[in-house]
């Protein structure tokens, strides 16, 4: 239906304010290899793995964190790599920071910057674009949020944590 919320309309006119809406010149589309071609850095596949982990003590079976990256984008003033998230939703907001300033997303994405491009997880800058989906009134805002190092590390923690849970709940059955 051309009235729901994010109708085929809605999406359209939702890109077409996306594309009017230029990322600053000074940020350009980094490229990665993978098996031996250089591509452009959009969608870009991911698996981390982590090397003596399996999931049951007696057979090895490997856990791999898998994702995409929207964009990786080369900063030119700053002289280092960023990643760019593209975010959508129907919440309208005056200022998103309070959703995206803190989204631990993307922290991940440094280990794989740190893998693919040489540049070390000890900070990661990640670009929100955020584009409000509407047929009549679209919105796109961009964010810019450093991640520390702690926040990086902290996320590390956390994730194995998890996977320490997640050996726990195998062991149990679940």
């Amino acid at each position: 239906s051309a009235n729901h919320e994010r109708s085929l309309e809605a999406c359209y006119s939702t890109l077409l304010e996306m594309i009017a809406h230029p990322i600053d010149s000074r940020y350009v589309l980094a490229t990665v290899e993978h098996n031996g071609v250089a591509k452009p850095a959009v969608e870009v596949p991911f698996r981390i793995q982590f090397p003596g982990f399996s999931l049951y003590p007696d057979v090895e079976t490997p856990v791999h964190y898998i994702g995409f990256i929207d964009a990786i984008l080369y900063d030119t003033l700053r002289d280092r790599y960023i990643v760019a998230d593209v975010k959508t939703t129907r919440k309208y907001r005056n200022d998103y920071t309070a959703m995206f300033a803190r989204d631990s997303q993307c922290l991940p994405y440094s280990y794989v910057l740190q893998k693919a491009l040489n540049q070390p997880a000890d900070a990661l800058d990640v670009l929100y674009f955020v584009a409000y989906v509407d047929a009549m009134n679209p919105r796109v805002l961009t964010y810019e949020f450093p991640k520390s190092a702690a926040t990086i590390q902290a996320w590390a923690f956390d994730f194995a944590f998890e996977l320490s849970n997640l050996r726990q709940y195998a062991a149990l059955g679940f």
